[in-house]
């Protein structure tokens, strides 16, 4: 039987299929938790029941109508509903999170026999600049994966640079423009690694400069079409953007971006000790520090695009220790146990599903308020902004909300219009009587100042006809009768 073949080398699992057994379970049994993933779910109902996109926004009056750009993501997360029931979305991320540790893996070349301790290393820290997002209902997995799948193309096409080679980079950057709106990551560490091989007098001619056009120009094959060229720099620079967490520039007081720190230096060390100096693997890796640094939402990018750099770069074999490393490397490939249980914890879902609602975190939204806003007649919903998606889609497209987690469908004045609401700012009521709804779902745990507009809204008459730990709902009180003749 052939090395290929060897059942032993399947079963004995390795460093990518420990790290994934390890996820894995976690992942795909805990509570649905992020507050996007409920407006991917209404988005991809939406998309898979009426087989086009939407002209005017289904879910908000408020919202500018666009084409969801991860559209792909949506209709993934429904069709796992539909198959897995509620723990569908969590059992498609421990999915996607194990193939990425395979694909890391992969991309650092652990078996080079010199180097096999440095490159564990190097994918430890490269896995702990993404740990944060491992249990998160995000398309940003679809991103992170398809950037390391892009780097192994990017590679072998640069080793030979043949029209097969340079089609499956071309299609992988399809690919990633229709999943995750990280897609220009990939042009722009196309464009950084031409520029080091001009650098080092490595003359690419044409071919580069073609790759990279065919690289952006296919990203317009999407249903936003052209704007999709430009929607994630927008997005960027959207005020709204700005006030998210997540988007804010990286600071020290993630452990995280030590490690990219560590890793930059690395990457500059062993770059400057280097006879011949390689800037096309240097120059990309550097331009994804700098836009982790401009957005925290990049670091796992960077953190990939670091370990994969500090491999090529990385001289200093440990013969001892290597020796005993690649013995085991050489003789795992077991990606065998990780499906193992994948695919139990798949069918124990399938054979005993839960619904969404069944499935949703009860520390993070309103289930009573849920409950009860679902057992009503359709209506428009004031809801925080962290719950306007859960809205959508457990209401089955039978309420319209103010604002949900999507910031940038929702023009500058409709933002100022709902942190006039939260806060009680003078004019809310005018905006609250401009979108007159008949539902307000709102609240907060911990350290959350958004209760007051809740007693201010009882003071008016509003009623509290359910609540929990976490919010609360109210619904408009009945018109005053006409006063009597």
């Amino acid at each position: 039987m052939s090395k290929g073949f060897d059942i032993k080398r399947w079963l004995l699992p390795g460093p990518a299929a420990l790290a994934a057994l390890l996820i894995i379970a976690p992942a795909a049994t805990a509570p649905l938790e992020a507050n996007d993933l409920f407006f991917h779910l209404a988005s991809g109902r939406w998309l898979l029941e009426h087989g086009s996109f939407p002209t005017t926004d289904p879910f908000s009056p408020t919202a500018t109508a666009q084409a969801p750009h991860e559209w792909a993501w949506g209709v993934l997360c429904e069709l796992s509903v539909r198959t897995l029931g509620g723990a569908g979305p969590k059992l498609l991320v421990s999915a996607l999170v194990a193939a990425l540790f395979f694909a890391l893996f992969r991309a650092l070349d652990p078996r080079d026999e010199k180097k096999a301790l440095v490159k564990l290393t190097l994918f430890g820290c490269a896995l702990s600049t993404l740990s944060f997002t491992w249990y998160q209902e995000r398309p940003y997995h679809l991103g992170h994966l398809m950037f390391v799948l892009w780097l192994l193309a990017l590679r072998a096409w640069e080793e030979d640079r043949t029209l097969k080679r340079a089609a499956l980079v071309v299609g992988l950057s399809l690919a990633w423009a229709n999943l995750h709106g990280s897609w220009p990551l990939g042009p722009a560490f196309l464009v950084a690694s031409l520029i080091g091989h001009q650098i080092e007098g490595t003359n690419l001619d044409r071919r580069g400069a073609g790759l990279l056009l065919a690289c952006i120009g296919v990203a317009a094959i999407h249903p936003g079409g052209v704007s999709n060229l430009l929607y994630p720099l927008q997005h960027q620079l959207l005020g709204s953007t700005q006030t998210i967490e997540e988007w804010r520039s990286l600071d020290f007081s993630f452990g995280f971006t030590w490690v990219l720190v560590v890793l930059a230096a690395g990457a500059v060390a062993s770059f400057v000790k280097k006879d011949a100096r390689a800037w096309h693997v240097l120059l990309p890796a550097l331009l994804l520090v700098a836009a982790a640094f401009w957005s925290r939402r990049h670091a796992p990018f960077a953190g990939i695009a670091l370990a994969v750099a500090c491999a090529r770069l990385f001289e200093g074999p440990q013969p001892r220790v290597d020796a005993i490393l690649n013995r085991w490397l050489g003789a795992a490939n077991g990606f065998v146990w990780p499906a193992v249980l994948w695919i139990a914890l798949a069918v124990g879902a399938a054979r005993t599903p839960r619904t969404v609602r069944e499935s949703i975190h009860d520390g993070w939204y309103p289930i009573a308020g849920l409950d009860a806003l679902t057992s009503r007649p359709p209506g428009r919903v004031l809801a925080k902004f962290e719950w306007g998606s859960v809205v959508s889609a457990l209401g089955a497209g039978r309420y319209q909300t103010f604002i949900d987690s999507r910031n940038d469908p929702y023009a500058a004045n409709v933002h100022e219009a709902y942190a006039m609401m939260r806060t009680l700012k003078p004019g809310w009521k005018d905006k609250l009587a401009e979108f007159k709804p008949d539902y307000v779902l709102w609240g907060g745990v911990g350290r959350d100042f958004s209760w007051p507009l809740v007693w201010a809204l009882e003071a008016e008459g509003w009623q509290r006809v359910a609540e929990d730990d976490v919010g609360v709902l109210l619904v408009r009180p009945p018109p005053s009768p006409p006063p009597a003749e």
